[in-house]
């Protein structure tokens, strides 16, 4: 311990989230040889290797996940500790903060959060990343959270491991959507009528059923899957330009009926519905910036459509 200063620790901690020494040193404001010569000095600490060099930029050894948490939890703890807070007010905040959300949450969140931000924390930006955990797996984005690529996800439900806190923002059921004009279309669609249209199926992997088509199987019903795609964007385009239909979270309504001129059908069964969460790290839970971030995604999900 008495060979480690907290600089070697800033730089173990911005290596960890960005994975490239280009991107740590300008995080932590250092040169990328002080950066280099930080990571060499680490390797001789902890006898490890810590990043190896690949294609994907540096990836952590099995050494460098386990201590990952605990110096980001540890200095998070030291910053908070350190710094003077006159009154709590977002105006005074300056931070970045990153959100994992995948196209459907960011298609309804991002226009509300970005306004929001920028008039209530003119020195707050925000990053969003990509979240695939809706059908991969969620332990991806749990991941992100406890090496603190991320500092929240909104994801589907999902069982939240004791170690991270998390919000319930709404939930969404089903319905189908077509395009305007569709010859075979109508509000009200029987079950006759919705096996016989081709469908779109939303998948991030290659998968061949969706929790819709399990919910028609216990029925002894199976529809016609005549595309997959892995964005809910690219699943609304196709849908306004064909004679497919989509089976689509009725939260996503209000922008395909805007932004595509699509119809809508309720559901001839009864389909699964989920519940929308936001998650973070417990060491996150206090932290008042981070709880100015929460009621700002909880209040622009409800304007957004996602409610409880």
């Amino acid at each position: 311990m008495n060979a480690i200063d907290l600089n070697l620790l800033k730089v173990f901690s911005a290596l960890a989230a960005e994975r490239s020494v280009t991107k740590a040193a300008n995080s932590v404001g250092l040169s990328q040889p002080a950066v280099s010569h930080a990571l060499r000095r680490l390797r001789d600490l902890m006898d490890d290797e810590l990043f190896i060099r690949s294609t994907d930029g540096m990836q952590p050894t099995e050494r460098c996940r386990e201590l990952a948490p605990a110096i980001d939890a540890s200095l998070k703890m030291l910053q908070d500790a350190m710094t003077v807070k006159d009154d709590n007010d977002p105006a005074n905040l300056r931070a970045t903060y990153r959100l994992g959300m995948n196209d459907l949450f960011s298609t309804l969140l991002v226009p509300g959060l970005t306004a929001r931000v920028a008039k209530q924390a003119p020195n707050v930006s925000l990053r969003f990343l990509h979240s695939m955990a809706i059908n991969q797996n969620v332990d991806d984005a749990y991941s992100d959270l406890e090496r603190g690529r991320i500092d929240l996800t909104v994801i589907q439900d999902f069982d939240t491991p004791s170690r991270f806190d998390r919000e319930l923002l709404g939930a969404s059921e089903f319905v189908c959507v077509a395009r305007a004009g569709h010859p075979l279309f109508q509000p009200g669609l029987s079950m006759e009528q919705y096996t016989s249209l081709g469908h779109i199926m939303f998948t991030t992997l290659d998968a061949e059923y969706s929790r819709i088509d399990e919910a028609l199987s216990k029925m002894g019903i199976r529809r016609r899957i005549e595309l997959r795609v892995p964005h809910y964007s690219a699943a609304l385009s196709a849908t306004a330009l064909t004679d497919l239909v989509y089976t689509v979270p009725r939260i996503l309504v209000p922008h395909a009926e805007q932004a595509f001129g699509l119809q809508v059908s309720e559901l001839p069964f009864e389909a699964p519905f989920r519940k929308i969460f936001q998650v973070w790290h417990r060491t996150r839970t206090k932290d008042f910036g981070h709880q100015w971030l929460r009621n700002v995604v909880s209040d622009v999900s409800q304007l957004s459509g996602i409610v409880p």
